[in-house]
């Protein structure tokens, strides 16, 4: 059965009209539109291993709506545990795709406005966010000097990091929302390792992020991860310090091996 076309005949020509645009991602059918400078989503998936199963998932990049939404949080009657939909024939394909659009029409496109509206809390903030990717390298060298990290191992600087805001636990975000920021600079330089990270605004994602973190193809959005350690009272900043170390030296050894002589 031709699932793409099945897609795109049932949901992709409702959606074109509504102004959304459409590409394959591997098992994903994407589409996507701009109103004002928020992009919405909607995403129909297959399972990563199971043909024959299918689900949408609704998202915008606003900020603080992040996550991704499915018909049950939003469709009355639908229950929210319901992950996939299953079919064995075309035909049972197209009866579940006439029944998402039903839906989309009826109610996800009301629902993605309403998910398209940027929401702040106490402790993530959008401005928090831009003065951090701003004000990143004073703040680095600061602390390069206050705290004397050139004498560190970047896992120590870590340790460190994480002691610092555990002694912030029990104190008011408030008073202590701008050494966050500031941890997260020295966090996201430390854990570049050597300078290998590009830092940028995302602006998708309405976040400071690093790219090609420790020289390896993965990101790191450094004020989330310290919001977490402080809101949860966790390891997660040597938890996440420790995968990018292993995942960096998985990519020292394969270029090892690719530079050996035959």
């Amino acid at each position: 059965m031709n699932i793409t076309k099945n897609i795109l005949n049932i949901v992709g020509t409702v959606l074109e009209q509504e102004g959304f645009t459409y590409e394959k991602n591997g098992r994903a059918w994407e589409f996507e539109r701009k109103k004002a400078d928020i992009t919405q989503h909607i995403i129909l998936l297959g399972h990563r291993y199971f043909a024959g199963y299918i689900k949408a998932l609704f998202f915008t990049n606003a900020y603080g709506q992040g996550g991704m939404r499915e018909f049950g949080d939003f469709v009355p009657g639908v229950w929210k545990g319901q992950e996939f939909w299953e079919y064995e024939t075309e035909k049972q394909l197209r009866e579940i795709l006439e029944k998402f659009r039903e839906w989309i029409v009826e109610y996800g496109l009301d629902f993605l406005d309403s998910i398209s509206v940027p929401m702040e809390s106490e402790i993530y903030k959008l401005a928090n966010e831009v003065y951090l990717y701003e004000h990143h390298e004073e703040i680095y060298r600061k602390y390069f000097k206050e705290w004397e990290l050139e004498t560190m191992e970047p896992m120590e600087i870590m340790h460190l990091i994480h002691g610092k805001i555990a002694e912030l636990y029990d104190r008011d975000f408030k008073d202590v929302e701008k050494t966050l920021i500031e941890f997260a600079a020295v966090y996201g330089h430390s854990a570049c390792i050597e300078g290998e990270g590009t830092w940028i605004w995302d602006d998708e994602k309405k976040c400071c992020d690093i790219e090609n973190i420790a020289g390896t193809i993965a990101n790191l959005e450094p004020l989330s991860f310290i919001l977490s350690s402080y809101v949860n009272k966790s390891d997660i900043l040597i938890e996440k310090f420790d995968n990018i170390v292993k995942v960096r030296n998985i990519c020292l050894r394969n270029k090892r091996k690719r530079k050996r002589p035959v």
